[in-house]
């Protein structure tokens, strides 16, 4: 059980990290002009490297749940609960942290954000479960 939650924290963890990069304002061409005529990025911009920071480290940990045969409940616990703070990471980072875009028809509203508020949500399930699973787990 503990291989299919490391790969879908995997598979979401590589999620985090790629939608930004491929649903932001400056991967479509827009960018915003200051008052002496130089293109900028717009603000959603920023989530590129911190939902990379974000993903990075969940990757990391349904990698090692994947590949490696864990019989601590304490190690279990802590992965689940490392995969449940990059949840709530994942959601927070577009919706309160750095923000998206002021206009709601651009992509980082209408794809990247909702895209990642349901990754981290799924991410957060899944941290759950594991949690679950360890609270229910007889031994060590």
């Amino acid at each position: 059980m503990n291989r299919f939650l490391g790969i879908g924290l995997a598979v979401f963890g590589v999620a985090l990290a790629v939608v930004p990069f491929v649903s932001d304002c400056a991967s479509h061409g827009f960018f915003m002009t200051n008052a002496m005529g130089m293109q900028m990025p717009m603000r959603c911009y920023g989530n590129r490297v911190a939902e990379l920071a974000t993903g990075a480290p969940l990757f990391a940990v349904g990698a090692v749940l994947t590949f490696t045969r864990i019989k601590s409940k304490m190690a279990l616990f802590s992965f689940s609960l490392i995969a449940v703070l990059a949840g709530v990471l994942g959601i927070l980072m577009p919706t309160k942290i750095i923000g998206t875009c002021r206009n709601p028809m651009e992509i980082c509203n209408t794809v990247m954000k909702p895209s990642l508020i349901s990754v981290g949500a799924l991410t957060i399930v899944g941290g759950l479960t594991g949690i679950m699973m360890t609270l229910r787990s007889k031994g060590k």
